[in-house]
């Protein structure tokens, strides 16, 4: 659906919160590492294994998805389907 952000027009989901669900499991609940009390060398790590993850491929960060949320990606992709989304890539099961 389009929603209005400070005058800008942007594409979001309906169902934010299912997204978030289905995205990130429980959203609402702070992430482990988010600790306020993290040594330089705890922060640095953190801050490295997140750059890492961002230069994985897009087929190869699916086909981790793929095998860490097998359930919640089919239901992603029937939900894609049903709406008529395609996607640029095979995908094989």
């Amino acid at each position: 659906m389009d929603w209005d952000f400070k005058g800008i027009k942007i594409k979001v989901p309906k169902d934010y919160e299912g997204f978030l669900e289905l995205r990130y499991g429980d959203w609402r609940t702070p992430v482990k590492y988010a600790n306020f009390q993290m040594t330089r060398w705890q922060v640095h790590k953190t801050k490295c294994l997140i750059f890492v993850k961002r230069l994985i491929p897009r087929p190869i960060k699916l086909k981790l998805l793929k095998y860490y949320h097998k359930k919640s990606f089919l239901k992603f992709l029937s939900k894609c389907e049903a709406k008529g989304i395609k996607f640029n890539y095979p995908i094989n099961y």
